[in-house]
């Protein structure tokens, strides 16, 4: 009997070191698809958002989960999370697509 391989994750929390790593294998993502979005947890009274991306390389899901902030609930616009957030959106598209990466959202896992 033999077992199905547990893909593996590498994890980052620093955009820069994931985008380091993003380009290092560029050439190797699975079908050139770089997934990105927006995970919002809820915790009475707070919320904390993080941006995640996720690429497949050769069977291994290296993954950023990048935290902006968190926030009273239905405040994250009043304290600049919103802001925050798409700069990091914008910056993970605009690499990704310079390494010819189609950017969808999503998360793989």
């Amino acid at each position: 009997m033999t077992k199905e391989p547990i893909p593996l994750t590498v994890s980052f929390h620093d955009p820069d070191e994931y985008i380091s790593e993003l380009r290092r294998d560029h050439e190797r993502i699975d079908r050139r698809i770089l997934r990105v979005t927006v995970r919002r947890r809820y915790g009475e009274p707070f919320i904390t958002i993080s941006v995640i991306a996720t690429a497949a390389i050769e069977g291994t899901i290296v993954k950023l989960e990048h935290r902006i902030g968190e926030a009273f609930a239905g405040d994250e616009k009043s304290n600049g999370l919103a802001t925050k957030t798409q700069v990091v959106l914008d910056k993970l598209t605009e690499v990704g697509k310079a390494l010819g990466l189609d950017v969808r959202s999503g998360v793989f896992e």
